[in-house]
């Protein structure tokens, strides 16, 4: 395929510069015919004959003016030459119709082109030359999986090697240079190396049975922003005004790691994302507050940084893969992790605040004793309550003390 491929041009070129040639020729004969002899010196004129119109304002050419005007054309040495070789003497034209340069310069043009064409072919050739066809051989592995035939191989101009048969599958594949786009399988690179088989892709631990059955496997569902009860709004946002009352005044670097409202938009993707539905409590809170800058001295409950919809939905997909990657609990009550739970409050040790996305009951996820629900807190807003109420009356929460150190907010087991 590649030597007929590069015949076409080769045969252009050549066409080219014959008809080139032949245009010279033609331009060649058209100057031959047109040439005409110069009258003889002793030629007597004849008698002047009155004619119309009459003579020119500026006068009639002399002598010396016919004579200049006689003179013959310069005719390019090669086409002398050409003559010479003939055996014919050239001829000196005389007046008459002017020679037929165009068929000369289309000569020359052809000439020219098929020169830049030859010239094309020889750099391509130098420069962009393929080696020629070799036999390389590729190991795709054992099992009798991904194998290639070896069919027609001798055919091609590539012979197989001695104790290969024709038609024989094995595990090593032979194949010739420059056929690699034509075989099924792995890719074969044109070198006398070995080809290593690819590394299988590794499997989404997301799409395996573990995740469906703990949870993880969240259906392809488009966001849907669901309004929140106004009773429940009105409950939650009386919580955050005591706890945002009591930090403007007591501990006003912790306020400031309060962040703004989050959107219903951004909520209702997370939740189609992680395949769960928020309790409206917690949705409520978050657009009022998109949880709280994770720094020192952040704003969280007993300790665990209030988190944002970002990081709910990035710390419970983290969680997700390790469940589904290990094999974890087959309920929201076993294990360290189930997907139908809803972090909110990171305690940075890898431990997390959870709420359950079907009861609503809080609870924790311990990455060493596992999940923990004892049935104090019934859901996000009675967590919400205790907080403002361990802050304004300063009541422990689970044993837990709010304690403000340099205008922050810490929790501690001990009353400050």
């Amino acid at each position: 395929m590649r030597r007929s491929g590069a015949a076409g041009p080769r045969l252009l070129a050549a066409g080219l510069l014959v008809a080139g040639v032949v245009l010279v020729v033609a331009g060649v004969r058209a100057l031959r015919a047109s040439a005409v002899r110069e009258a003889a010196p002793d030629h007597e004129p004849g008698p002047m004959v009155t004619s119309w119109p009459p003579d020119p304002i500026l006068g009639k050419p002399t002598e010396d003016d016919l004579k200049r005007h006689r003179r013959p054309a310069r005719i390019p040495k090669f086409i002398t030459a050409l003559e010479r070789a003939a055996g014919e003497p050239r001829r000196e034209p005389g007046p008459g119709p002017g020679p037929r340069l165009p068929l000369v310069r289309w000569g020359a043009a052809a000439i020219a082109t098929g020169l830049v064409v030859f010239l094309a072919m020889a750099f391509e050739q130098a420069v962009f030359r393929k080696d020629p066809a070799t036999l390389e051989q590729e190991h795709t592995g054992t099992g009798g999986e991904g194998l290639l035939p070896v069919w027609g191989v001798e055919d091609s101009g590539c012979p197989l090697p001695e104790d290969q048969n024709e038609g024989e599958w094995g595990t090593t594949a032979y194949v010739c240079s420059g056929q690699e786009d034509f075989v099924a399988g792995p890719r074969v690179v044109a070198s006398p190396k070995r080809v290593e088989t690819p590394a299988p892709v590794p499997v989404d631990p997301m799409a395996t049975g573990h995740a469906r059955a703990a949870g993880c496997a969240p259906l392809d569902a488009a966001p849907v922003v669901r309004p929140v009860r106004p009773a429940v709004t009105r409950a939650v946002g009386h919580q955050w005004r005591r706890i945002e009352t009591w930090l403007r005044a007591n501990a006003p670097d912790t306020y400031r790691t309060l962040k703004r409202p989050a959107r219903a938009g951004i909520i209702a993707k997370a939740e189609a994302q992680m395949g769960v539905r928020f309790p409206d409590d917690l949705r409520a809170s978050l657009l009022r507050h998109n949880g709280a800058v994770n720094r020192a001295g952040a704003f969280g409950y007993l300790g665990a940084t209030a988190m944002g919809v970002r990081e709910i939905r990035d710390n419970w997909r983290v969680n997700c893969r390790v469940v589904a990657a290990q094999g974890g609990a087959m309920s929201p009550r076993e294990g360290w992790w189930h997907g139908r739970l809803v972090p909110f409050g990171d305690y940075g040790n890898g431990d997390l605040m959870v709420t359950d996305s079907s009861g609503g009951e809080v609870g924790e996820a311990n990455h060493e004793t596992g999940l923990r629900f004892d049935g104090a807190v019934p859901s996000y807003h009675a967590m919400l309550k205790r907080t403002a109420d361990a802050l304004l009356r300063g009541r422990p929460v689970e044993g837990m003390y709010p304690v403000v150190k340099n205008g922050r907010l810490e929790w501690d087991t001990r009353r400050g």
